[in-house]
């Protein structure tokens, strides 16, 4: 039996953003969604509507950073 992944919206594209484009997209950090050892992740909206999910790296960066890479 075959397993299939689920499409969810459009494929993975790199995108870069500003700062304050980031502010705008999650409406300044509103809404946490999620929490881990490196990083707290938050809920957004691009412009043209498609939600998305803004991973914000925590301060502490030696071990921090391996793990938010590896994520």
């Amino acid at each position: 039996r075959e397993l299939k992944q689920p499409h969810f919206g459009e494929p993975k594209v790199k995108q870069s953003f500003t700062y304050a484009e980031i502010q705008e997209i999650t409406n300044n950090y509103e809404k946490l969604i999620g929490e881990g050892g490196s990083s707290n992740v938050y809920y957004g909206r691009l412009a043209n509507g498609t939600e998305v999910a803004v991973k914000e790296i925590k301060e502490s960066l030696s071990q921090g950073t391996k793990e938010f890479v590896a994520e």
